[in-house]
């Protein structure tokens, strides 16, 4: 059955209209088979509206929870699965009244409901992935169901059978990610204080945010996603932090690591580097690692028309530009140079700016530091804060006369901002 037919029996329900038995198992087979669709028709936000739509009171409501009851019973389990339904929903709706974390407020039909179904859901994730992992929610008997995603408040608990727990420090969404062995969150929004025991390595635990995914063993750990980035401090263990490819952390005891758009890297470190020291150094477009003549390691320039350049380009760019940012950077000019200096520029090719370097040292490192606050226009609308830069480039004139080498470049947030 196509999903448009599925959606078309999920309506036909919701307006009253009894489903044959053969259309009551079609659609159940649809919700199980397609998690996305499954995640639409019982997510909690797109319930909340059919319901409100609908005007439903407590009785009318109380009618739609047997009906999906009696939906889901269509199984060849001699009414057994059924009955654990009925008693799931009915269960969690007391529960819920009474749960400390909707005290003192009204809990909308659409609200227990959905958490009913999910619970239901979970049930029966359960039973067909019998290896995977699922949490309860603190206060209720049944999992949370995979795929939908779940609003919760501060301090609502996750516990799974091993002991492992995660705390929420915020109001915070998060979807159970169903896999057949292992235990998986994605932590859309909001926080997660998580206490991991230890874990087998076949299936260690993962918590995803839109940023990069923790993946843990066993240890102790906070996330939290908050406006444009991810950040992730480790109390105890070790952390793999990042989207699963060269660029990942292993973040240990007492560290912070921060994910966004631009990668993953230490809270506390910066947001673009190059060492000759270091061993992930980003890879220049144009320049070339080599010697000073002093034969420090270091990284040179290369002629390009008529300057000696180090050019580092990236998609979708190395960071958003604040003009509280510290540049600090080891560099020799020598030979015949007339001008040295960075140069930022955006993606767009519409903003540039730079900063001179001052030239009464020559054939000899000079170490400099300043934020981009000083830096001035190059020949183009000034970059504003917000603006990503994208183009990171060291430039000595002229070609072939100039020397320019650079080591231990870094671009970081002020000590008071990180």
């Amino acid at each position: 059955m196509t999903r448009p037919e599925l959606l078309d029996l999920w309506t036909r329900h919701l307006e009253g209209e009894a489903l044959g038995a053969a259309e009551q198992e079609a659609l159940l087979a649809g919700l199980e088979r397609d998690q996305a669709l499954r995640q639409l028709l019982l997510g909690d936000w797109a319930m909340d509206g059919i319901l409100h739509s609908r005007a439903l009171d407590n009785e009318a409501g109380r009618r739609f929870t047997a009906g999906v009851s009696t939906l889901i019973s269509a199984q060849a389990d001699q009414g057994r699965f059924a009955e654990r339904v009925r008693s799931s929903i009915g269960r969690s709706g007391r529960q819920l009244r009474h749960h400390p974390f909707v005290s003192g407020r009204r809990l909308s039909l659409a609200a227990g409901l959905a958490l009913a179904v999910a619970v239901a859901w979970g049930w029966r994730a359960g039973v067909l992935f019998a290896r995977a992992d699922l949490p309860t929610l603190a206060g209720m008997a049944q999992p949370l169901a995979p795929g939908i995603p779940v609003n919760l408040p501060a301090h609502a608990t996750l516990r799974w059978a091993d002991g492992t727990t995660a705390i929420t420090d915020r109001a915070t969404q998060l979807t159970v990610l169903m896999t057949e062995r292992g235990k998986h969150l994605a932590l859309n929004d909001g926080g997660l204080q998580v206490a991991a025991m230890p874990q087998a390595k076949s299936a260690p635990m993962t918590v995803q945010s839109p940023f990069a995914t923790a993946t843990v063993v066993g240890t102790d750990f906070s996330l939290v996603v908050q406006a444009q980035t991810a950040r992730l401090a480790v109390s105890h263990g070790r952390v793999r932090f990042g989207r699963g490819d060269a660029g990942d952390l292993v973040v240990g005891d007492g560290t912070t690591a921060v994910a966004d758009a631009f990668g993953t890297r230490d809270a506390n470190g910066p947001l673009f580097a190059w060492s000759a020291g270091a061993a992930n150094n980003p890879p220049p477009t144009s320049g070339r690692v080599a010697r000073a003549p002093d034969g420090h390691p270091c990284l040179a320039g290369s002629d390009s028309a008529e300057i000696t350049v180090i050019n580092f380009i990236r998609q979708p760019g190395w960071f958003v530009f604040d003009p509280r940012l510290v540049v600090s950077c080891r560099v020799w000019v020598g030979k015949q140079v007339a001008w040295a200096g960075f140069y930022f520029q955006d993606a767009t090719h519409r903003h540039h700016v730079q900063w001179h370097v001052p030239l009464d040292v020559r054939g000899a490192w000079r170490d400099v530091h300043f934020s981009l606050g000083e830096v001035v226009p190059a020949n183009s609308p000034m970059m504003v804060a917000g603006d990503i830069v994208q183009y990171v480039m060291v430039q000595a004139q002229f070609a072939p006369t100039a020397e320019l080498y650079i080591d231990q470049f870094a671009i970081s947030a002020p000590a008071e901002t990180h």
